[in-house]
């Protein structure tokens, strides 16, 4: 790696500490994938708008959550919260669950409700009405309108009435909160709402050029892979910029930052991970 190269290195790692195990990864997609620098402009930008949450954030804001149900009044044995999932396979929404449940016990709420399948709901709501959702990510919020119409479906054909639905995300893309808005009249609760990494920063004309010089690093990637074909500018063309520690990529991020084959099959290193079922 020549000085300058170096120089840009280690300006990021200094710049944003979530790349600190990620060198290998990050010289790769600026200097392999990267071909002029123009993208290689780009995806620092980009990199410089990436949400990270780590574990100390998740449960601040898991906490923050509570403090606002609690300032609300609510009754506690009222609440019934759900991760998103719909079935046992591994999902993200499940971590959001699984230390909320434990934040609870530690912050000593007693009578709610924590269930990992929203396919439970309906057993479940009979005595309790207050239906929060919790994930770690929205998208398009098109997964979250979908829940709450099967589920709103079900609650009435086993004549349940008087429920009312809520969610929680640890981050959420501005354009799924106003849709779920829009939809339900439900407000997301979230610290952590983004916008389109690309649209949302420029005016028209020059989101455009910058899109188009992101296809251009797409076409180095596989048409598909695994059980997921690639997606441009992220499902839905979402163009998200969040990671958690640890945690699964959201399909609805920019692909280059995760999707794991080039166009000729071979692997690709990448600085965040999506398990793609292969």
């Amino acid at each position: 790696m020549n000085k300058e190269n170096f120089n840009l290195i280690a300006k990021l790692l200094l710049n944003y500490n979530w790349l600190g195990n990620r060198l290998d990864q990050l010289s790769s997609l600026l200097f392999d994938d990267c071909k002029n620098e123009t993208q290689r402009h780009l995806i620092i930008e980009l990199i410089g708008r990436v949400k990270y949450v780590d574990d100390g954030i998740l449960l601040h804001d898991l906490k923050s959550y509570l403090d606002f149900l609690e300032n609300t009044g609510i009754n506690k044995t009222d609440l019934l919260f759900t991760a998103t999932a719909m079935d046992s396979d591994p999902d993200s929404s499940h971590v959001i669950a699984y230390a909320l449940k434990n934040l609870l016990e530690r912050e000593g709420w007693v009578g709610q409700k924590v269930i990992s399948d929203a396919n439970k709901i309906v057993k479940e709501a009979r005595d309790r009405k207050t239906i929060i959702f919790v994930d770690e990510f929205i998208g398009t919020g098109h997964s979250v309108c979908s829940r709450i119409k099967t589920i709103s479906a079900r609650l009435s054909a086993a004549k349940i009435s008087g429920f009312k639905f809520g969610v929680f995300a640890l981050a959420c893309m501005e354009g799924a909160r106003d849709k779920i808005k829009d939809e339900f009249e439900i407000d997301v609760f979230s610290n952590n709402f983004l916008k389109k990494g690309i649209s949302d920063y420029r005016p028209p004309e020059q989101a455009a050029l910058s899109i188009a010089i992101m296809r251009e690093l797409e076409h180095l990637l596989s048409t598909e892979c695994g059980q997921e074909n690639l997606e441009s500018l992220g499902w839905g063309q979402a163009e998200a910029l969040f990671a958690r520690e640890n945690g699964n990529s959201p399909n609805s991020v920019f692909p280059v930052f995760w999707w794991p084959e080039y166009s000729n099959k071979s692997t690709r290193s990448t600085i965040f991970v999506r398990a793609m079922g292969r």
